[in-house]
């Protein structure tokens, strides 16, 4: 499940948790990826992870510029942002970051 917002403010809690909600009520296993041009407010994204197992992980402009410059393919980018979820329980990382191999 996708949500994608192009807004000059960052994504907050009440947005993170709305998509939660809807892939919560969906389908078993399903995933929702959160795309915000302008980002995710660090508090929202910390509060969201207070709650239960996440279900979604999110990506920003510069992630897209870098699926879009062919630096990282796509669906190996949301792999790896998958992976990184399950296993660290960080939603928010960047392209960049798992370029570099800092995760």
């Amino acid at each position: 499940m996708v949500e994608a917002k192009w807004t000059k403010e960052r994504v907050n809690l009440a947005d993170l948790r709305d998509l939660d909600g809807a892939v919560g009520s969906s389908l078993d296993n399903t995933l929702g990826l959160f795309i915000s041009v302008e980002g995710f407010s660090d508090e929202g994204v910390a509060a969201y992870l207070q709650g239960t197992r996440p279900r979604i992980v999110c990506m920003d402009g510069s992630d897209l510029f870098m699926v879009l410059d062919s630096r990282i393919d796509l669906a190996d980018l949301l792999q790896r942002k998958k992976d990184i979820a399950v296993q660290k329980k960080v939603i928010c990382v960047s392209a960049n970051d798992i370029i570099l191999g800092k995760f």
